[in-house]
């Protein structure tokens, strides 16, 4: 598949079977998160320590990746840009994602 087949055909899956994915799969994944384009260039690890379930599907899926931005001027451009990424690249990799946004 080339990039221009990754964009068109990738569509949000909410269903998921319980194989594991591996480490280097998702590895590849968040590091395409990481590596699209930010205003600040900010990255950051945050230890998470609640998580708020925004679908049903989520606790079913066999590895949940979360992007978390600090509030500036272009904090929502900057995350999508990471999402949209991370799904590009799962669904390169022969997965399936669905994006789920929250607010604190």
């Amino acid at each position: 598949m080339n990039s221009y087949e990754n964009l068109i055909t990738r569509s949000s899956t909410r269903n998921f079977s319980d194989k594991p994915v591996s480490n280097d799969i998702i590895k590849k994944i968040v590091y395409a998160g990481h590596r699209a384009a930010n205003a600040n260039n900010k990255q950051k690890r945050l230890d998470i320590k609640n998580m708020c379930p925004n679908g049903p599907y989520i606790e079913c899926a066999p590895v949940c990746v979360c992007v978390f931005c600090e509030e500036s001027n272009f904090y929502i451009e900057d995350g999508s840009a990471a999402t949209q990424n991370i799904l590009n690249a799962a669904h390169f990799l022969g997965l399936g994602g669905c994006p789920r946004i929250a607010f604190s």
